[in-house]
């Protein structure tokens, strides 16, 4: 059985392919800001911090990547939750 990649398991492989190949052809974009903010690309940013070993590292702030992601989901400001986008 193969292992999902945090692209797949976030379903923007196809995004991320797409994009890869518009550029590579020279092709320009004017929006992104959807895929930016989608709660599926947020996830897997948030994802792949979370697995760095940095993220266990406290910012400037004193906090670290779990400490913030609780403190968001406690007061419902992650947005994702219900394919909402980050705003």
């Amino acid at each position: 059985m193969s292992t999902l990649r945090n692209w797949d398991y976030y379903n923007m492989t196809g995004t991320f392919t797409d994009l890869y190949e518009k550029a590579s052809q020279g092709s320009t974009f004017s929006h992104l800001y959807e895929t930016i903010i989608s709660g599926e690309n947020i996830l897997l940013a948030f994802r792949m911090i979370k697995t760095s070993k940095g993220s266990k590292t406290p910012g400037t702030d004193g906090r670290n990547i779990f400490r913030w992601s609780a403190e968001c989901w406690e007061t419902s400001t992650f947005g994702v939750e219900q394919g909402k986008s980050w705003r």
